[in-house]
């Protein structure tokens, strides 16, 4: 599965990369397990359906803080963010 970023969550990666390998590790692990089960509602990082303008997206659970949001459709994951919240603006 091909695996692309926005731009805002490559400059995110990027900072944790810099700030917080503990923190990338956990990134790399979500997107591993998300590219071997796509669809999977049970795995790592207590995966959530999106709702309102967001229903088309999942997250998952970095930090208690933290989310990395996303969308998988055929063989390519889209990567919206790996910093924040999916609530935050």
């Amino acid at each position: 599965m091909k695996v692309m970023f926005s731009t805002r969550a490559w400059e995110q990666y990027a900072q944790w990369a810099m700030t917080d390998r503990r923190g990338l590790k956990r990134i790399n692990v979500l997107i591993a397990d998300i590219q071997r089960n796509p669809d999977d509602g049970n795995g790592t990082g207590k995966p959530e359906m999106l709702k309102g303008a967001l229903k088309d997206w999942r997250s998952r659970r970095i930090t208690e803080e933290h989310r990395l949001v996303y969308r998988a459709s055929g063989d390519v994951l889209e990567i919206a963010r790996v910093y924040g919240h999916h609530t935050d603006r």
